[in-house]
């Protein structure tokens, strides 16, 4: 709260970037969920099939289907496969999406804060800017951290 009253051009150029962070994180929450989900119903259904060929062991042995189950649960699991290739792929580039936002609001932040006290801009000196800085992305990141605790009380 004192970086908003101190140092509150910088404070706003930090908060913008940190809304920027949040909306990333929770695009690639929800694409993260919505793969996971699907390769997770895949994966049940492989296991589904495999419940059938152990519960029926001897019908499938004196009939010789062997074969059959085994392809329908091959066919299962590449499903599962695939959903969790995509949502292995896609949650890594939306990590590294993120991190790169997170070093580029660094830099954009640091480099704000030098020209701030470049231009002598209400007194401001270098040790206000890492302050103010430090104390902003700090902040954020225990507000990120907090939200995670927050659904705990939120479901009862």
């Amino acid at each position: 709260m004192v970086c908003f009253i101190k140092v509150w051009r910088l404070a706003f150029v930090v908060l913008d970037t940190i809304s920027l962070l949040v909306i990333i994180g929770g695009i690639n929450f929800n694409f993260g969920k919505k793969f996971q989900t699907k390769g997770q119903k895949a994966y049940a259904q492989a296991g589904s099939v495999a419940e059938q060929a152990f519960g029926g062991l001897r019908t499938i042995y004196s009939f010789s289907l062997q074969k059959r189950f085994q392809k329908r649960y091959e066919e299962k699991l590449e499903i599962a496969l695939r959903e969790n290739y995509w949502s292995g792929a896609f949650v890594g580039v939306g990590f590294g999406i993120l991190i790169f936002v997170v070093f580029a609001s660094y830099g954009l932040s640091l480099w704000y804060g030098a020209k701030l006290v470049r231009d002598g801009t209400d007194g401001m000196d270098g040790g206000k800017v890492l302050t103010a800085f430090l104390a902003l992305v700090l902040g954020a990141f225990a507000l990120i951290a907090m939200s995670h605790h927050l659904r705990s009380f939120g479901k009862g």
